[in-house]
């Protein structure tokens, strides 16, 4: 009798030894994140080596909305007491990142995706980052073209040319709606920005920045806006993750936690402004769509 209790015992030590050292390795996961390869590069570049959960100003050189998401991602996941490590995916272009995303290759976007882009029945979605109508962007072409930087819009939109993304459902839909003459159709965006450089295309739609005459540069190549003017690009942007990676659902909650923390505190408001993407200077600029 007493053998039997020594193996019984014996048996429950070492079940519950094992159930606790498994514990750990499973909070210690190494879940993937995929962004855009352009994104990580200035993501790298803008923190300098600095902690993402302590950076408290969201300008600076190489900011931008995508950028500051990153960073926002990274102090979510913190304060939603997530408790994996986070190794960040690259890759070109957005299709393939909602190709990875539905797969369940990659756990989650480190940056916000438009609700429409992957179905609620393959992604966990968080409460909206960028809310409807938040999302205002510029007319952004190359410096010289005075022809654009002159017009009179939205009357003569029939007249030029822009280029967008396939994968960007809201940008197609406004260029389209906005009678633009001819709408080329890229899946990256450094070769829409070289499209627009060249004079292959007029224009482009893209976010307004933090520098103080909004422009921004690709490579060499620099961006301006046609001034007084601005697009609203409908539709609601979430944080999502995969529903077929493993631990999805404790990934979305914390995040879920965490954006609810960041948005209660002002600090997603606060990093978009100070990004630019939040724009007070153009308030006053014509809404060339409702």
């Amino acid at each position: 009798m007493s053998n039997q209790l020594m193996a019984l015992g014996s048996f429950l030590f070492l079940f519950l030894h094992a159930f606790l050292v498994a514990q750990p390795a499973s909070a210690a996961e190494v879940v993937q994140v995929g962004l855009i390869e352009d994104v990580l590069r200035d993501y790298k570049l803008f923190l300098q080596e600095r902690d993402p959960v302590k950076i408290t100003k969201f300008d600076g050189k190489h900011s931008r909305r995508d950028v500051v998401e990153v960073v926002l991602f990274m102090q979510a996941l913190r304060h939603g007491k997530f408790a994996g490590q986070v190794q960040l995916v690259g890759l070109p272009s957005t299709g393939r990142l909602l190709e990875q995303l539905r797969k369940g290759k990659v756990a989650a976007l480190a940056n916000s995706a438009w609700a429409e882009s992957v179905p609620d029945s393959e992604v966990l979605k968080t409460e909206p980052l960028i809310r409807d109508g938040e999302f205002v962007v510029g007319i952004y072409t190359r410096p010289g073209h005075q022809k654009l930087l002159n017009a009179k819009l939205p009357e003569h939109f029939p007249n030029f040319s822009a280029v967008t993304n396939p994968d960007w459902g809201p940008d197609v839909k406004a260029l389209h709606n906005l009678n633009v003459g001819k709408v080329f159709e890229v899946g990256h965006w450094e070769l829409m920005t070289k499209m627009v450089s060249s004079g292959r295309v007029d224009f482009t739609l893209a976010p307004f920045r933090n520098t103080l005459d909004k422009t921004f540069t690709v490579g060499k190549e620099i961006y301006v806006p046609v001034r007084n003017y601005k697009v609203n690009l409908k539709g609601t942007r979430h944080w999502m993750t995969s529903k077929k990676y493993p631990g999805g659902m404790e990934l979305h909650q914390a995040l879920e936690k965490g954006r609810h923390f960041l948005d209660q505190e002002g600090i997603l408001h606060r990093a978009y402004r100070e990004s630019g993407f939040f724009q007070e200077d153009v308030k006053d600029w014509m809404l060339l769509n409702r």
